[in-house]
């Protein structure tokens, strides 16, 4: 049994970490995160405000498009095989609704909308047993912490009310930016051999254990020079083939990456500040976690301060490569191979892991 992870003071400092940044050199010098290369010149052009997936079922199998810099809001996109979605730098997909007319209703501030309420999924420690509901709240680009009632409304913190059709904040919401999530992941499909690269993902109702980049149920998907943060579950979901590069992946609700499959990559990746919603990392939470697969490589990376295990290969992984990490200050667990087989683990540096209990 691994040990529990912190309840409070770890998640604050998660939280007063939050960057939103670009790339960012990591221990080789790569660049990890999304840099400003071009996209190639037969790329269909979308821009902002544009149904992306429209253009996508338009152009066909194996089409290439550039997701012009903006913000591409709202949008949930089904790759078909072999299609190339390149961004230029500053695209950003953002899985949130702007909210406006916000009104004074006794000591909180109240807005109409009618919500569906998402399917629990995980488990939460007990200081934060609202961290399986996928709706999240931003203020100026910081998560709110989500009560399960009017009353326990306090600055910091929103409340969503589904029967009465509203949401709740407990601070004055004028002249700030306030997004809700509204979409559950920005790309998911089971097509083969799709490209994402160059874009940042951020602020999807991911569920626990689905990724706001989804490509579990994909075959040989690469994903490079991403940047995954904010979003409720996991940053990025692989499968068989899979192929991770150079991403940035920080402050998502439970994990930073989660998969399974065969033949996976991850490398030259920060994976960083994970959990932020305080799921319980006895269950799965914290930096990396592959389970039942065969064939995984995690290599050069630098996994750090997430709040649960760094990287983790768990039930009957098996030919699994550790090489050249550097894994520091997780709250829990630096490398934890769990009921699993054939492991090499070679090179790595790895530091004050584990003081969370």
């Amino acid at each position: 049994m691994m040990a529990r992870v912190p309840e409070g003071a770890a998640r604050k400092r998660l939280l007063g970490a939050l960057v939103l940044g670009s790339a960012l050199l990591i221990g080789d010098g790569a660049l990890a995160g999304v840099d400003d290369s071009r996209c190639p010149s037969n790329a269909i052009a979308i821009e902002p405000g544009t149904l992306i997936q429209a253009v996508a079922d338009r152009a066909g199998v194996g089409a290439s498009f550039c997701l012009k810099n903006g913000t591409h809001r709202a949008q949930a996109v089904r790759p078909l095989p072999k299609q190339q979605f390149y961004g230029e730098g500053r695209t950003v997909l953002n899985g949130s609704r702007l909210l406006t007319g916000f009104r004074r209703e006794e000591n909180f501030w109240a807005v109409n909308i009618r919500l569906q309420p998402s399917r629990k999924h995980g488990e939460c420690l007990p200081s934060a047993p609202t961290c399986n509901q996928p709706e999240a709240l931003f203020v100026d680009d910081r998560p709110l912490t989500r009560v399960g009632s009017k009353t326990a409304l306090t600055g910091g913190k929103f409340f969503i009310d589904y029967a009465g059709g509203k949401v709740y904040l407990g601070d004055d919401p004028v002249k700030r930016k306030i997004e809700l999530t509204v979409a559950s992941f920005a790309f998911e499909s089971t097509a083969n051999d799709v490209l994402i690269r160059n874009i940042t993902v951020e602020k999807f109702a991911s569920a626990a254990q689905k990724g706001a980049i989804h490509a579990r149920e994909g075959t040989r998907w690469i994903i490079e020079n991403c940047e995954a943060r904010l979003n409720s579950g996991a940053g990025l979901s692989v499968g068989n083939g899979s192929r991770v590069h150079n991403c940035d992946v920080h402050h998502n609700g439970q994990i930073g990456i989660e998969g399974n499959g065969n033949d996976i990559l991850i490398e030259r990746s920060r994976i960083w500040a994970n959990n932020i919603y305080g799921f319980d990392a006895t269950w799965e939470a914290g930096g990396v976690k592959i389970a039942l697969s065969d064939g995984v490589t995690f290599r050069g990376n630098h996994v750090y301060d997430n709040d649960g295990p760094g990287l983790w290969c768990d039930i009957d992984c098996r030919n699994v490569l550790y090489e050249e990490n550097l894994v520091e200050n997780n709250q829990d667990v630096g490398i934890f191979h769990e009921i699993s087989f054939k492991a090499v683990i070679r090179n790595n540096v790895l530091r004050r892991n584990g003081f969370g209990d």
